[in-house]
C-alpha cells in the first residue's frame, strides 16, 4: 500500500477520487437543505453565506443538489461496473476455456456489440425500456460487458495450456471448479485495471445520458442533468454549469490517475522501466 501512495499519480488520484466518495456519503446521510424543495424567493442567488454554490432555476440550493448527485452517480457507475464486470468474466471464461463453436458464436456477437459506440448502444436500450436508475444501469452495463469479454477470454485463451491447468484435469478437477478455483483468479489483474478505467467511462456516459434527457429522470439530481438544467441560465447564472463541470473534471481526473497509477504497479513491464 505505501509502495502505491508513494506514486504521485495514485496519491492526487486518492485524494480527487475520496472527495467524490465523501460527497456521496454526505449526499446519503443529510443535505444542507431539501435538494428536491423549490424555493420560487430564492431562484438563481449567486453563491453566498446561506447558499454556499447558489440556487438554480427553481431556487433549490446547488451544494446540496451535486452532493446527492455524487450519490447517484457513484452508484449508478459502481453498478454498472459490477453488472458488466460478472456478466462479462462468466461469458468471457466459459467462451475461452470451451472454445469451439461457443468461442467462434461468442466472439462474432461481441465483436458485433463492440462495433457500436458504448453511448449510442445505451442510448438504443435505453429508448426501449425508459430512462431509470436500473434501466442506465443495465444499458450501460450491457454496452461494456464485451470489452470484459474480450479481455477474460484473452486471458482464459493463455492460461488453459498452463502446466496447472493440466494439473488440475489430471487431478479430476471439472470444468466449473477448474475456472472457479484457477483460471478467474489468475484473471484478476487485468480485471482490475479494466474495472478501474471503466468506473469514469461509466461516470462520464451517465453523465451525458442525463444531459440528453436519457439518463436518470428528474427531478432526482445527477451531475450531467444539473449541466442540461444550467444552460438555460448560463449568462445569468453561470454557477450553474461551472460546479456540475468542476464535479465531473475532478471525478474523473481521479479515477484516470487511480487507474494509470494501478496499472503501473500491476504491470510487470512497468515495474522494470
Amino acid at each position: 500500500m505505501t509502495r502505491f501512495l508513494s506514486r504521485p499519480n495514485a496519491a492526487l488520484g486518492l485524494i480527487f477520487f475520496s472527495f467524490m466518495l465523501l460527497a456521496a456519503a454526505w449526499g446519503l446521510l443529510a443535505t444542507p437543505y431539501d435538494p428536491l424543495r423549490p424555493d420560487v424567493w430564492a431562484r438563481l442567488q449567486a453563491p453566498s453565506a446561506l447558499h454556499w454554490l447558489g440556487t438554480d432555476g427553481f431556487g433549490r440550493d446547488v451544494f446540496s443538489r451535486l452532493l446527492v448527485a455524487a450519490w447517484v452517480s457513484a452508484g449508478v457507475s459502481m453498478a454498472t461496473v459490477a453488472l458488466s464486470v460478472t456478466l462479462g468474466t462468466a461469458i468471457g471464461a466459459v467462451a475461452g476455456y470451451l472454445g469451439g463453436r461457443v468461442d467462434d458464436g461468442v466472439t462474432v456477437l461481441m465483436d458485433a456489440l463492440m462495433s457500436f459506440p458504448a453511448i449510442l448502444l445505451a442510448l438504443g436500450i435505453l429508448a426501449a425500456i425508459g430512462p431509470s436508475p436500473g434501466g442506465v444501469v443495465l444499458a450501460l452495463g450491457l454496452a461494456y460487458t464485451p470489452s470484459v469479454v474480450r479481455v477474460v477470454r484473452g486471458s482464459v485463451l493463455s492460461l488453459k495450456e498452463r502446466e496447472f491447468i493440466d494439473a488440475a484435469r489430471v487431478l479430476g478437477h471439472g470444468p466449473l471448479r477448474t475456472l472457479l478455483t484457477h483460471v478467474i483468479p489468475n484473471c484478476l489483474t487485468p480485471l482490475t485495471v479494466l474495472a478501474t478505467a471503466m468506473f469514469g467511462n461509466a461516470l462520464l456516459s451517465e453523465s451525458a445520458l442525463s444531459f440528453l434527457g436519457a439518463g436518470v429522470p428528474p427531478p432526482a439530481p445527477t451531475w450531467g442533468g444539473m449541466l442540461a438544467e444550467g444552460r438555460q441560465h448560463v449568462q445569468a447564472a453561470p454557477w450553474l454549469c461551472i460546479f456540475p463541470g468542476l464535479a465531473i473534471s475532478m471525478a474523473l481526473l481521479g479515477i484516470n490517475l487511480l487507474g494509470d497509477a494501478l496499472r503501473d504497479l500491476l504491470d510487470p513491464r512497468m515495474n522494470k522501466l
